[in-house]
């Protein structure tokens, strides 16, 4: 017997034969979240939608434009008929189940097109970042990016040159300005977060942290920090398909934002030309409350030496390596920070 998880196939309509998901729904028993399919349907869907065939050539040559993971599951598993691999129902559904996202469209010759992924439902989305915060699976970027609704080339392209040639960078137009979703899983997995905590990502690119992290926490605030509009709509668009009412952005220039209701700060390489003034502004932060700062990339390397930061979490030995610091300020015990490495 096949057995769905109804959110999960709804979400699968792109990635399957035509009339696929509509002939479940119709002909299966729906029991709580999931639909099951008997034997006798299960043989007129065998016969309605014969078993799918992957052209085991173009599978091997572009690996890379799959999810991770995709490929090798279709040839480990699938039953090879001379230049093709076929998939049955069962083995299909275990496919659309391990990667449920239909970034790909697959066509009975064995062709394979990208498509671009419809929104998802929000229990869809917020299901799997917790499955995947939950797992060891490794996380495929692009994947997870697209079942947010975040295209990076097409936001990337989107960016007049002339607005912001000389405030962001010298290399234009693309920039790698993103997280891996496995730094930040590492990071929520690693951070102590209360009900009352607010998480700034400074530089917030294209809202990685910021999403996965809403749709992990609800109870508490997200607030992106970003100077480019074209990113900052696509990421207010991607938090209202999900419906994630605790994201925050802020299109502006980090230097005019008041950050004074943060408890834990992200950075990933945002601006290290005015990082000093930053972490003096984070300073004055500190003698207030404790707070964390989350660095990866030369961050972690500009933040080594600053004497009111200790480091409760590093991953790997690299000085660029993910980290994790809280304040350590103690004014009763006269301690003071070195102030002469903030000069402006």
């Amino acid at each position: 017997m096949l057995q769905y998880d109804i959110i999960q196939l709804k979400a699968s309509t792109a990635g399957r034969p035509k009339g696929y998901v509509e002939f479940v729904l119709k002909h299966g028993k729906i029991e709580g979240g999931f639909i099951f399919v008997n034997e006798t349907v299960q043989k007129e869907l065998s016969q309605q939608f014969p078993p799918e065939k992957f052209e085991i050539a173009k599978l091997k040559a572009n690996t890379e434009q799959f999810p991770m993971g995709f490929a090798d599951f279709i040839l480990s598993r699938g039953k090879k008929l001379g230049r093709f691999v076929e998939l049955d129902l069962a083995t299909l559904d275990e496919l659309h189940e391990k990667f449920p996202i239909p970034t790909f469209k697959v066509h009975i010759n064995g062709s394979i097109k990208k498509i671009k992924t419809p929104n998802q439902k929000p229990a869809h989305i917020a299901a799997r970042i917790r499955s995947l915060h939950q797992s060891t699976e490794a996380i495929d970027d692009e994947t997870v990016d697209q079942l947010f609704g975040i295209e990076y080339d097409e936001i990337e392209d989107s960016i007049p040159i002339y607005k912001y040639e000389k405030s962001i960078c010298r290399k234009w137009p693309k920039q790698n300005t993103q997280s891996s979703f496995e730094k930040i899983r590492r990071t929520y997995a690693n951070l102590a977060l209360g009900d009352g905590a607010t998480v700034y990502d400074l530089g917030c690119g294209h809202g990685r942290v910021l999403l996965y992290g809403a749709s992990l926490f609800p109870q508490i605030r997200f607030k992106g920090v970003e100077l480019v509009s074209e990113r900052v709509k696509a990421i207010q668009q991607a938090a209202r398909n999900a419906k994630l009412t605790n994201v925050e952005l802020i299109n502006e220039n980090v230097l005019n934002v008041d950050l004074s209701d943060g408890t834990v700060f992200y950075f990933f390489n945002p601006f290290p030309a005015i990082m000093k003034i930053i972490l003096h502004r984070l300073y004055q932060v500190a003698l207030k409350t404790k707070i964390a700062i989350v660095t990866s990339g030369r961050t972690t390397r500009d933040v080594a030496c600053i004497p009111w930061l200790k480091v409760i979490k590093k991953f790997g030995q690299s000085d660029r390596a993910l980290a994790i610091h809280e304040s350590e300020i103690s004014l009763q015990a006269g301690h003071k920070p070195v102030l002469e490495s903030f000069e402006l």
